[in-house]
Formats: C-alpha cells, sequence, structure tokens
C-alpha cells in the first residue's frame, strides 16, 4: 500500500491543521469522516480538543471503535494520538465518566495544583526529555534535536502503568509523560501540528519510520 495518512475527523479541534502540515512534508493524507474508509489509510492519526466523555460519545456513537480497533489493533497500522487523542487511547480519565479506547493501560490525571504561581492548564511551548527506549520514531528524533520543543495546551496528563511506555518527560512542576507509544501506537501530548520545525520533524519521522 502506498503512504496515505488518514487524519481521523470527529469535528473536534481543527484536524486541517495536521493535514496543512503533513502537506509541507509532501506526504498524502485525507480527512476520514466515514469510519469503513480507514481501511484506506496506510497510517493514521486521532487528534482531538475538548472533554474526554464528548470525544468518547462521539467514537461510540459515531460506530468508529470496531473501524479502529481493526485497524489499529488487529492490523497494527501506525497510529498518532494527540492531545485528547492521546488521552482518549488510555483507559479513563478524572475529567469523564466514559471509558476510553483502552489502548494504553494508563489513566488521565488532571494537574493538581502544588504552587500559588503554578497555572493550570500547562500552555506554551516547553521542552522534551527523550528517553532511551525502543520507540524509533523518538530516538531517530533524539539523535536530530539534544532538547526538541513543542506547543502545550492542556489541563490533564496521562500517567501509564509502566515507565517502559515512556517516550519522553516534560517538566511542568515536576515531571509527566509528554509521550508514550505501545509497538505501532503513540501518544504525544503536544501538538506538533503547531510546532513549528520540531513538529514537522515528528510527523516525517512518524510516516517514514
Amino acid at each position: 500500500m502506498s503512504t496515505l495518512c488518514g487524519i481521523i475527523d470527529l469535528g473536534l479541534g481543527n484536524p486541517r491543521s495536521i493535514q496543512t502540515a503533513l502537506k509541507k512534508l509532501s506526504i498524502n493524507s485525507c480527512l476520514i469522516t466515514d469510519p469503513d474508509l480507514i481501511h484506506n489509510a496506510s497510517h493514521i492519526i486521532l487528534p482531538g480538543v475538548g472533554k474526554f466523555d464528548a470525544m468518547a460519545s462521539v467514537l461510540h456513537s459515531g460506530n468508529w471503535i470496531p473501524s479502529l480497533e481493526q485497524a489499529v489493533v488487529v492490523a497494527q497500522k501506525p497510529c498518532m494520538g494527540i492531545c485528547l487523542g492521546m488521552q482518549i487511547m488510555c483507559l479513563g480519565s478524572e475529567e469523564g465518566r466514559l471509558p476510553g479506547l483502552g489502548w494504553f493501560d494508563a489513566n488521565v490525571l488532571r494537574f493538581q495544583s502544588i504552587s500559588p504561581n503554578q497555572k493550570i492548564p500547562h500552555m506554551g511551548w516547553n521542552s522534551l526529555h527523550i528517553q532511551s527506549s525502543s520507540c524509533h520514531v523518538f530516538n531517530t528524533l533524539k539523535n536530530e534535536y539534544s532538547l526538541p520543543r513543542y506547543y502545550f495546551t492542556h489541563s490533564y496528563y496521562v500517567e501509564p502503568s509502566s515507565t517502559s511506555m515512556i517516550a519522553s518527560y516534560t517538566d511542568y512542576y515536576g515531571q509527566f509523560a509528554s509521550a508514550i507509544f505501545l509497538d505501532n501506537i503513540i501518544g504525544v501530548q503536544f501538538h506538533p501540528e503547531k510546532s513549528h520545525v520540531f513538529g514537522l520533524s515528528l510527523l516525517n519521522h512518524f510516516i517514514h519510520a
């Protein structure tokens, strides 16, 4: 199959900004608004902005989950979750009551303010501390940049059950997992499509890993 990155369009956020970033890299992509068309993609990006339960509800009511499971879990196509898209891949979130996809053995927790000066949400540019791991995408990125920077905007973070899933940490009044991975699945808390050269590099490595 030739490379075609399918961007899941649930009506949450702005998936077209991801498509614009991929276009800069000369990567073929399409917005997928019908779950029956996921099988056409060689790579999948699941973006999301907003509340956990709202995204979970759309996934269920739109019958997205069987097609996503078939493509990502069974066929093991490379898949990247971005921001809420990463969080929805986990078991559940303190933000809502509905279950997530459960692809990562991880839970989503709210930042707890430990200082009067700590602002929530965590918003703006911050650095990744990439961990030595079996995640080829981030190992390649680490060889390219010593301390890549990305744009964040979130009040909740992912806490995986095992540190072996963590591809990178970020410091924000302590450390949190800013990227996790498992086999063919990557989740990033930041927005690569808003992160200029660093974001383009990550997307390029994801497609060409």
